[in-house]
């Protein structure tokens, strides 16, 4: 029976109005310092984000597929060099391997969290990867410290792509601060968001942050490093530099209310006849909540007869035949989940998928 609610993924229009008024306050000041375009705002953003992460480097360049791209350029990922990376994360890893003309290899993932298959990696063999870029899907960190001995062992770099684990922290250390190299996107929907696109290289390396920085900005065709020699234009601008850093400051919060909320629907769910992901304490920020379901197609058609809006995340775009990918790209729904979501409108979510089972 269909409802009045009209909940979808992510409501952006209910952000409080005090942080309203500070966003506000942002936009009037980089209006009025006529500097638009990698000012003091960017760098302000850039040390705060780097100080929250515990990371030595963070620039901020104009989108997530942006900062993977020049991620591997500054690794010198060249034409016809294998990169690792999984195919259940949408397309965004693999256009950029594609971008700097390197070779994709998509490795299955498990079946209980749908992150990279570790034994995989390891299995594909030593010196056959350039580099290795592992998703933080839906918000769960990566075993890291497994992560980076496997990269020892086949001589392989290193990405965290945080796109999607703002603030998740593992033994203490943030996602974005284990491997050679880590990109964040601030798209408005992340759990930090821009008022429209962006993102950042974060690196503990001076020598890639320099890197980053001359690749984001044309490069140098005068330097002696040929890696950096010509880049692309990609830069973060002072609007959405004032944005992300009157946002920063409430990550924490924000991703306790996502982790709370995930929590309270593994617990409705638990009986019912839909897979869950885990929820671990702070190594999970709930970017996606995500459920699994073998009558996907009409348990989506159940929600909007509600007003609940699911979401597929993501769909099989890359035709992936690995098993446990292609099986979970024709289950995996998102359920609504952001930090101003009612306490009501949580039940009729629970509800719902209780009916329907």
């Amino acid at each position: 029976m269909k409802t009045n609610m009209n909940l979808h993924i992510n409501d952006l229009s209910r952000i409080p109005d005090s942080l309203r008024e500070e966003l506000e306050v942002a936009v009037v000041r980089v209006v009025r310092s006529g500097s638009y375009v990698l000012g003091d705002e960017v760098k302000a953003f850039e040390a705060e984000l780097a100080s929250y992460l515990g990371a030595g480097h963070a620039l901020g360049v104009g989108n997530g597929t942006d900062a993977l791209t020049i991620a591997l350029q500054s690794l010198g990922i060249e034409p016809g060099d294998q990169v690792a990376t999984v195919a259940n994360a949408s397309v965004f890893s693999t256009v950029a391997i594609r971008n700097v003309g390197a070779v994709p290899v998509h490795i299955d993932v498990v079946d209980d969290t749908l992150l990279m298959d570790l034994k995989k990696l390891r299995e594909y063999g030593k010196n056959k990867l350039k580099a290795v870029i592992v998703t933080h899907l839906y918000g769960q960190m990566m075993n890291m410290p497994e992560v980076l001995s496997i990269a020892k062992e086949i001589n392989a770099f290193v990405i965290e792509d945080s796109a999607q684990a703002h603030g998740a922290r593992l033994q203490g250390k943030c996602a974005g601060t284990w491997g050679d190299l880590a990109t964040f996107s601030f798209y408005p929907s992340k759990n930090i968001g821009a008022l429209g696109d962006g993102g950042a290289v974060v690196t503990n390396d001076p020598e890639l942050a320099k890197r980053v920085d001359l690749l984001r900005n044309y490069g140098n065709p005068l330097e002696s490093d040929p890696i950096v020699r010509w880049g692309s234009n990609s830069r973060l601008d002072e609007m959405q530099a004032a944005i992300l850093r009157a946002k920063l400051p409430y990550l924490d919060a924000w991703n306790q209310k996502r982790r709370d909320i995930a929590l309270l629907y593994n617990k409705a769910f638990s009986n019912l006849n839909v897979r869950t992901l885990p929820v671990p304490s702070d190594s999970y920020v709930a970017h996606l909540y995500v459920i699994r379901s073998t009558r996907r197609a009409e348990l989506i058609e159940h929600l909007e007869q509600r007003g609940i809006h699911a979401k597929v995340h993501y769909p099989n775009l890359l035709k992936s035949e690995l098993e446990v990918t292609r099986k979970a790209c024709e289950e995996v729904l998102s359920l609504p989940c952001f930090p101003w979501i009612k306490d009501e409108e949580l039940q009729s979510i629970c509800e719902a998928v209780a009916d329907f089972d």
